[in-house]
């Protein structure tokens, strides 16, 4: 599992985030189970705050909870993932039209958003380095939401991020594939400079419906072997 890591005693968010990483990075791949033991020895930590963490973990699901025996990383459902699909076009569309609304668009948000797309893909073109490529992508939409200055909608979106996160260790995504998604980010952004709203708000819900496309690809492919 790694180095041991040592996490003062009581930093219960120092060992969620540990744990989400594991997840997130498929350290800990869908459906395996949280060695807590482990986790607890690694950071040097007793086994309350890894319980806590996994706690805070299942609320945001990320992890599934047998009462009174053990816990696994959430595994995605179609039916799940849809749903998910579903509430993040909701969400994503309907900040950048607040973002819009708001007039919050300015050359810094127009960077921002261009150097996380840039630095995407050279993270696996250059370096062949996923987990880098995928936070640039995941701060991308970040910043959408923030932009829309409603600290509702990006709680809201902070929370399902996870099962986003999810959905998309579940995606069948190759250098190619990824690239080609990521560059559709850049024509959202032209949208968003010459202030056509609505072409913008469509660039990207299609965008979301292409990465779900992927899932679903992912899940046949499985089913099948």
């Amino acid at each position: 599992m790694g180095k041991q890591k040592r996490v003062p005693q009581g930093y219960g968010e120092q060992v969620f985030q540990h744990l989400k990483h594991m997840i997130l990075s498929r350290e800990l791949a869908p459906g395996e189970r949280i060695p807590e033991g482990e986790v607890a020895s690694l950071l040097h930590v007793s086994r309350t705050p890894v319980r806590e963490a996994v706690k805070k973990l299942s609320e945001y699901g990320l992890v599934d909870t047998v009462p009174r025996s053990f816990s696994v990383v959430t595994q995605i459902s179609p039916h799940q993932a849809t749903t998910v699909g579903e509430l993040r076009t909701a969400l994503e569309t309907f900040a950048l039209s607040l973002v819009f609304e708001k007039n919050t668009i300015n050359e810094n948000l127009l960077t921002r958003l261009r150097e996380a797309c840039d630095a995407s893909i050279r993270a696996v073109i250059d370096h062949k380095d996923w987990q880098k490529a995928f936070e640039k992508d995941t701060e991308f939409h970040h910043r959408i939401i923030r932009a829309s200055k409603n600290e509702y909608l990006w709680e809201a979106y902070e929370r399902l991020d996870t099962r986003i996160q999810l959905v998309r260790l579940n995606m069948d995504v190759d250098e190619e594939t990824f690239t080609r998604d990521i560059r559709q980010h850049y024509g959202v952004i032209d949208m968003i400079e010459a202030g056509r709203k609505s072409e913008a708000v469509h660039l990207l819900e299609s965008h979301i419906y292409n990465s779900f496309t992927l899932y679903q690809v992912r899940r046949e492919k499985t089913e099948t072997e």
